[in-house]
């Protein structure tokens, strides 16, 4: 599994394993992979319709990834979803606002290896492999 060995080792690295981080990987996870989101192309279209296009093709593209701040990623994904992830990795909302910050950009970029954004249907697999190597559940 070339992709997903990709996307678990080099974010494990820069997250630091297991523990809350693994968990707030599971949870963006999570995030990307809900109806509510609509799949990784709904998050990349929320990003584009709050006006983080520019930051979001630079992760998709081949290009180095824009960073994007904490306080960004709280505009576009809204305080309740924030919380939520925060909620499900153990940890305070600033905290989340800040792992997702450096988080999301190395997660589109690993998902979107040619450039191009997969199906949702792939995607979703791979971010649940992704979680459930980082929860340490087998599902």
């Amino acid at each position: 599994m070339g992709l997903f060995d990709s996307i678990s080792g080099g974010l494990a690295g820069q997250l630091g394993g297991q523990g809350q981080n693994g968990n707030l990987l599971a949870a963006a996870a999570k995030l990307i992979s809900s109806r509510d989101v609509g799949g990784l192309s709904g998050l990349l279209q929320l990003f584009n319709q709050k006006g983080k296009g520019d930051a979001v093709a630079s992760w998709v593209s081949s290009d180095e990834n824009r960073p994007i701040s904490p306080d960004e990623v709280e505009g576009v994904l809204g305080h309740d979803r924030v919380q939520r992830i925060a909620d499900e990795a153990g940890m305070s909302e600033p905290e989340a606002s800040r792992g997702l910050s450096r988080l999301l950009p190395q997660l589109v970029d690993k998902l979107t290896p040619d450039g191009k954004v997969p199906d949702n249907d792939s995607a979703d697999n791979t971010l649940s492999q992704l979680a459930s190597r980082f929860l340490g559940s087998g599902r």
